[in-house]
């Protein structure tokens, strides 16, 4: 009898043992701290739930690692992106509209030659002033400002003669929308200047 009890005993010691423990209640618990790592850890198992907030950072991401799929919309603000870190590359067509760009963000220096068309404008509109008659041997000056929700984007002039002695000596922005030119008559006779300020309407 004796026998039959201690073969039935060494035939069924694992199975004892695992009653033992399961009876008890007893777990087993990993060794020292922080040893949980992504292979104690069944895939997708990690949820938004189970992270707490501000507990990821980009340290713990591998680059590429987050596409625009596990992003949900509006969720990266302008703060949370490095400057330069966001090349032409990486923006799809048309994903940019001007409510998105600030007031003289962008200069010249950051468009292209030939990257802006005609029909990427809106309506651009010429204002003009003429001068008073300015004298034999003087110089003279007229300035034309945009209107209200225009921006001036440059400007030119026409002068009342082609004849030797009547220069431009200066012709550029006045002030912070308009423009204005500088003549020097020296023909012999009283001369005028048209001063022309071409405006963006906004």
């Amino acid at each position: 009898m004796s026998n039959r009890i201690r073969a039935h005993i060494r035939s069924n010691v694992i199975g004892y043992v695992a009653l033992f423990f399961a009876i008890s209640g007893t777990a087993m618990a990993l060794p020292g701290t922080n040893t949980v790592n992504s292979g104690d850890i069944i895939n997708e198992e990690v949820r938004a739930a189970d992270i707490r907030e501000n507990a990821v950072g980009s340290s713990e991401l591998r680059t590429d690692a987050v596409g625009s799929a596990v992003i949900r919309a509006d969720a990266v603000g302008s703060s949370e992106i490095v400057t330069d870190a966001v090349g032409s590359s990486e923006i799809v067509t048309d994903a940019v509209g001007a409510s998105e760009i600030s007031n003289n963000a962008i200069d010249q220096g950051e468009v292209a030659p030939n990257g802006i068309g005609a029909d990427e404008l809106t309506t651009i509109n010429r204002r003009s002033a003429t001068s008073a008659p300015i004298a034999n041997n003087s110089s003279g000056n007229v300035g034309v400002q945009c209107n209200a929700g225009e921006q001036v984007i440059g400007g030119g002039n026409d002068a009342s003669t082609v004849a030797s002695g009547f220069a431009v000596i200066a012709s550029r922005n006045d002030g912070a929308n308009g423009w204005r030119v500088f003549i020097r008559n020296q023909t012999g006779s009283n001369q005028t200047v048209t001063v022309h300020a071409y405006c963006l309407q906004q």
